[in-house]
């Protein structure tokens, strides 16, 4: 399986000269190598690979709109036609300057969506093409904050935190917001009687973000069980930084212990510590969880191990331009059973073509021995049943001629019409090769019998005559010369 390359960007302006925290990772989910660097930089850095990587972009929340629209199920198969209109009224900017993703499964009527200005989508991929990278996935980071079922997760970076409350649904906080919201939304939860499939939002629109972009936000989170506080160690997105700075936990207290050294700063744990106490004086149970990686590499780690399962935004126009290395490697696989399906179909062919042939040919040879045993004198045969269809009908074959199953042809189906109480009879027939006519010897119940089959014969235009006729008690016997 190929490896992964994570770019994470802190700030929705990617340029050049843009800040990244870069990750190379396990198709498991393990981080190889990670540091950061300017985006111009990073090609640098990256070590070399000798397969191909699949390439995962995470840009911030407060540039995509995460919300939800009912849809009924039958019209699901024309989503894209009716996604539009049905979030049109949530959104502040022209709907046609927006661009629409979906995850690819919906499991009932609510289709989570995520809306991001076309323009900012196009800089950001125009960007990365100018260092040849081509994303394969496009994540928002709030969506890759690692999730347990029935949780809502708090991840502290610096002086904000990433919330996300359901698969689909989250935002960025500030300290400034932070409280408010998160009393909005554990309220909703309480008043919805912590039924699954309803959450913090509502239809009100909340301003926050990294860039004072407003975010709207709708219901899409499950039942509350208890908060979870993620906190991972100090993540630097300095432009000459080749490796990552790691915080140990001592090192966080002795710098909380003097704030006033940093110019009123607030870490990620003393904004944790305080968020923390907010939320057990709202009755809701916290998890604290602390992880060695840096939020950059944590947020890498939860993108590649549900990268199938988290909302890419390159589809539609702004899909990958490239097949990535799982896509090659499946194309492989089905052009390989391809080739082995037909080489099979071509050998079973060309064998019952060869079987085939060759009864055939057994068949012809047979034709030619019977029509040589029936016509001896028969030097050169082509086509025996050709050849048997002109004997019957008198024609010349192969320069020799044969009258004798015309003649007889004709003898027998002039008897078969004689109208008589007695049937007539042939007693010996005998034909002249070299003469070219039979003669037949009859026995009829009188001479007018005799002189009707004459003339049924004549009327077929061959030449006969009656060399003898005799009565024989009440029968006649008669001898004629049939010839064409």
């Amino acid at each position: 399986m190929s490896d992964f390359l994570c770019l994470r960007f802190k700030h929705s302006d990617i340029q050049e000269l843009s800040s990244v925290a870069w990750s190379v990772l396990s198709a498991d989910g393990r981080i190889q190598a990670s540091g950061h660097g300017s985006l111009n930089d990073i090609a640098a850095q990256i070590p070399e690979s000798k397969a191909p990587r699949r390439n995962i972009l995470i840009v911030p929340s407060s540039s995509v709109l995460l919300t939800s629209a009912q849809v009924p199920l039958k019209q699901h198969r024309h989503l894209k036609q009716v996604l539009g209109f049905v979030v049109e009224e949530q959104i502040i900017d022209p709907i046609e300057s927006m661009h629409l993703a979906t995850p690819a499964y919906h499991a009932d009527e609510t289709v989570h969506i995520a809306a991001v200005n076309r323009d900012l989508l196009a800089s950001w991929l125009g960007a990365l093409e100018l260092q040849n990278i081509l994303p394969d996935y496009l994540f928002v980071d709030v969506l890759c904050v690692p999730q347990k079922a029935g949780d809502w997760q708090l991840m502290f970076e610096d002086d904000k935190v990433l919330f996300r409350d359901a698969d689909y649904s989250g935002m960025v906080l500030d300290k400034n917001t932070a409280k408010s919201v998160l009393q909005l939304a554990i309220s909703n939860n309480l008043s919805a009687g912590n039924a699954p499939d309803n959450s913090l939002n509502s239809d009100t629109q909340l301003f926050t973000g990294e860039d004072d972009s407003d975010l709207l936000v709708t219901p899409t989170t499950k039942a509350l069980n208890s908060i979870a506080l993620l906190i991972a160690e100090e993540d630097s997105l300095s432009a000459n930084a080749n490796v990552n700075v790691s915080v140990s936990a001592s090192d966080v207290d002795s710098y909380n212990e003097d704030d006033d050294s940093h110019d009123g700063a607030t870490t990620p744990l003393a904004f944790k510590t305080e968020l923390g106490e907010f939320i057990r004086s709202e009755n809701v149970e916290t998890r604290e969880i602390d992880y060695t990686e840096t939020c950059s590499d944590l947020l890498a780690v939860s993108a590649v191990q549900r990268v199938e399962a988290t909302l890419n935004l390159l589809q539609g126009e702004f899909s990958p331009v490239s097949a990535n290395a799982a896509d090659r490697k499946f194309i492989r696989k089905a052009v390989a059973i391809v080739s082995a399906c037909v080489a099979l179909f071509l050998v079973v062919t060309l064998a019952g073509g060869f079987y085939l042939n060759y009864k055939a040919d057994q068949y012809f040879d047979d034709s030619v021995v019977i029509y040589r045993s029936v016509f001896p004198k028969q030097k050169k045969v082509i086509d025996p049943v050709k050849q048997m269809q002109r004997q019957l009908q008198g024609k010349t074959v192969g320069g020799t001629t044969s009258d004798f199953l015309p003649l007889l042809d004709a003898a027998s189906r002039a008897l078969s019409s004689l109208d008589t109480e007695q049937p007539s009879t042939i007693g010996q027939l005998r034909y002249d090769n070299q003469r070219g006519h039979i003669i037949v010897d009859l026995r009829v119940s009188n001479i007018d019998i005799l002189e009707s089959y004459k003339e049924q014969l004549m009327s077929e235009g061959l030449d006969v005559d009656i060399l003898s006729a005799n009565q024989d008690q009440e029968r006649v016997n008669g001898r004629m010369q049939i010839s064409r």
